[in-house]
């Protein structure tokens, strides 16, 4: 399994790792400061896709989770 590991916005100072393979959208939160809510296949509480809240750029996060993919 590929493991990509992100800067959680909360709790300041976690991270978290991610299975490429389950992430369905990566999205802006434009708020000051911004950060990047990422997707994945594992649904919430609510039924929707839960999201990881993450301090990286959305081109960073894409970047990364690509570059995974591809090894």
């Amino acid at each position: 399994m590929k493991l990509v590991g992100f800067d959680l916005v909360f709790p300041e100072g976690e991270k978290v790792y991610i299975n490429p393979a389950n992430v369905v959208a990566i999205v802006n939160v434009n708020t000051n400061p911004p950060y990047t809510n990422i997707q994945v296949t594992v649904p919430n509480s609510g039924g929707h896709p839960f999201a990881f809240s993450v301090k990286q750029s959305v081109e960073q996060a894409a970047n990364w989770i690509d570059l995974a993919m591809e090894r």
